[in-house]
């Protein structure tokens, strides 16, 4: 029972540790890449977490609903990497656009991969 509890106590202290070791190995010179790979790691650093809140119970999570904003931040980052490589713009979406490496689709893809992990840890076996 002990080990369980240090377990519990210490495991989103070593996770923590490692995101922010690994944040840093990320150069920022990669553009929008950079900020991509680093929600990417923050993401998978909260999934990673998900078993031990008992986030994986299949009862607990409504996986029909969670699909929607997964999905609308997809095609958000998308439209947001073809705007910032110059390939698309629309002139009534400009509120969206990246022009320059700031920390918006760092915490888009950041809750995309958490939201992924969820969906991933909760899917039905087949």
């Amino acid at each position: 029972m002990f080990i369980r509890k240090l377990m519990i106590a210490v495991t989103p202290l070593v996770v923590c540790a490692l995101v922010c070791i690994l944040f840093s190995l990320i150069p920022t010179t990669l553009g929008f890449a950079s900020g991509f790979l680093r929600g990417l790691l923050i993401g998978l650093g909260m999934g990673a977490l998900l078993p031990l809140a008992h986030g994986a119970r299949k009862q607990n999570v409504p996986r029909k609903i969670l699909w929607l904003p997964a999905a609308f931040l997809s095609i958000l980052l998308v439209y947001q990497y073809l705007t910032f490589e110059g390939m698309l713009s629309i002139p009534a979406l400009y509120f969206l656009n990246v022009t320059v490496v700031d920390s918006r689709h760092m915490i888009e893809t950041s809750i995309l991969t958490f939201l992924s992990c969820l969906l991933f840890i909760t899917r039905k076996p087949a």
